[in-house]
């Protein structure tokens, strides 16, 4: 039972950390390339990893923007994911 607490606190956090990455962005005002790329995304005590992947739509001035967030180090076991808009200023 401890672990499955732990392992929901995780995940809980890591749902935060990717709804705070997309959040900075449209704060940022960003309008990124399409690509992917994989940033450091700190939360409270734990430094997760996201993976950004941001894709292009049928209107020019929107990019959709894929966030997944991994645990530091393990790229294999996702532990949340997000998908946003970003719309060009």
């Amino acid at each position: 039972m401890v672990r499955t607490s732990a392992e929901l606190e995780l995940r809980m956090l890591a749902q935060v950390t990717a709804e705070n990455r997309i959040a900075e962005l449209r704060a940022a005002r960003v309008f990124p390339p399409v690509g992917t790329r994989t940033v450091p995304c700190p939360q409270g005590r734990v430094v997760f990893e996201c993976a950004e992947e941001t894709k292009p739509t049928p209107n020019p001035f929107f990019r959709r923007i894929e966030v997944r967030v991994y645990p530091p180090a393990d790229l294999d076991q996702m532990l949340a994911e997000l998908i946003g808009i970003l719309a060009r200023e």
